[in-house]
């Protein structure tokens, strides 16, 4: 009986593997360096307010116009009826008010764990006054209130 000998392929097959695992790596490779991802830029981590007033072409605090420049509100609604109705059912329309309305609610309090809060009508005005008790010690301030800012939802 004759020897059987091993076929071309059968007898190449270890090189022929390594060479189409190199094939395969190396267009894998030019095809990663030919579409890099895309680098991320980092915001930056904090600007003053100089930096943002003048970063922006619009920034309602940039303070190019004094607010008597400003056409105003009833100006704006001529041309913006739509707009102008809906302003005064937003919350924002109604997010900052003089301290003044808190006395209509006064004393509000809050607590969370070690912290305590309240807002009270004083014979000196509205003061928000924060307490913390803690293994070190109690620790309270108080400040006067100039506005109050949120449209009622806590």
């Amino acid at each position: 009986m004759p020897a059987i000998r091993p076929s071309p392929v059968t007898r190449f097959w270890p090189a022929i593997h390594l060479h189409c695992v190199a094939g395969i790596a190396t267009v894998t490779l030019c095809y990663a360096r030919s579409n890099p991802t895309p680098h991320i830029v980092a915001a930056p981590t904090s600007l003053t307010t100089q930096e943002r007033m003048y970063a922006s072409a619009f920034l309602p605090t940039k303070g190019d116009l004094a607010a008597s420049e400003y056409a105003g509100e009833a100006v704006c609604a001529s041309c913006h009826a739509g707009i102008a109705s809906l302003q005064h059912q937003t919350p924002m329309y109604h997010a900052a008010t003089p301290a003044s309305l808190l006395s209509i609610h006064s004393p509000l309090k809050f607590q969370e764990s070690a912290f305590s809060y309240s807002v009270q009508q004083t014979p000196s005005g509205i003061i928000f006054s924060a307490n913390s008790v803690s293994a070190s010690g109690s620790h309270s301030d108080s400040r006067a209130v100039a506005w109050a800012f949120g449209n009622g939802e806590a």
